[in-house]
This record gives C-alpha cells, structure tokens and sequence, in this order.
C-alpha cells in the first residue's frame, strides 16, 4: 500500500493532466492509516477519489481512438513513473516478468501436454535471455494494466476516453 501511494502522488506531481485516481489523505495528513479488524488483526485503509468510467472490458465499441487513448494513457504513466523508486519494486513478485524463472519449474501442474509444450518453449526462451535482460536499464511499470484496471468514460453518442488507470499493486521494475 505504501507504495502504491506513493506511486499515485508520483505520477500526480509528474504528470497531473493524467487520468489517476488521487490519494485522499486523514484529517492528519496520513495517507493511510492502520486499524483493527473485529478479530484484532491490524488491516491498512486508505482512500482513493473515485474516478468516473466504467471497466475497459465492457466498454463498447472498442474505437480505434479509444484504443489509441488507452495506449497514449499507459505511455503516459509510463514516462510519470520512469524515476519512481521504492523497495517494493524490487519484491519477490509473480508478476514481475524480470522473475519469470519460476515458471520453468511449474510446468508439470499443466496437465494438457500441448499447453505445457508452449510454456516449457516460452521458458526456454526466457532463460535463454535472462542475463541479457538482467544488463539493461530498468523503471517501475504498473505491469497489470488490464481490461479491468482501466476506466473509460463516454457513451455511445459522444468521444470516449480512458478516464483512469487505477490498481498499482502489481508495479514493479522492468527493462526500459
């Protein structure tokens, strides 16, 4: 949570005309604060300001403008978060793509031997090229930037655009 905080008051200092959701500080000016749950377990809450839109993935049609915002948008954070820096991008992290690896050793949980065929050539590959990828310069990426991480506002009689790219959990470093 820490730093998905501070990745959104990032890209809101380096980027503010960019659809992201802004982080509603306490009347302390904490960004986040932690509480206890009815069981006594500490939970972290935060609040964000809520963007308007509705999921990517069911809005439609998919224009080529709306496509082309969505790809302007992430290169948008992309270019916001390329100085970013936190510990928690350099995590143990299933979907940081640096990490691959681990793949190469799940491979017999895929019963269908066509579909193993694929990820066993796919891993191959990636540790072919591990140490290259390892030598190039890396940046933060939000790295889950899915159909439903993506808001688009607009109805069908007027332009529709991404309206906000919410979800920084899954940041993490990648090469440039």
């Amino acid at each position: 949570v820490d730093m998905q905080v501070k990745a959104f008051e990032h890209i809101s200092v380096r980027q503010a005309d960019l659809p992201c959701p802004r982080v509603i500080r306490t009347g302390d000016n904490l960004p986040y604060l932690t509480l206890h749950d009815e069981d006594g377990n500490e939970r972290l809450v935060w609040v964000l300001n809520r963007l308007p839109g509705r999921c990517y993935a069911i809005a439609e049609p998919k224009s080529d403008a709306l496509i082309h915002d969505v790809g302007k948008v992430l290169g948008g954070f992309a270019k916001a978060i390329a100085d970013f820096q936190h510990d928690g991008l350099d995590r143990a992290f299933k979907w940081n793509l640096m990490q691959a690896g681990w793949v190469n050793d799940q491979r017999a949980c895929i019963p269908d031997p066509a579909r193993r065929k694929i990820i066993e050539s796919i891993g191959l590959e990636f540790t072919r090229i591990e140490a290259d990828l390892a030598k190039l310069p890396i940046q933060a990426v939000h790295n889950d930037a899915n159909d439903y991480n993506i808001l688009v506002a607009g109805e069908l009689n007027a332009p529709r655009q991404v309206s906000g790219l919410i979800d920084l959990g899954d940041m993490c470093e990648a090469p440039r």
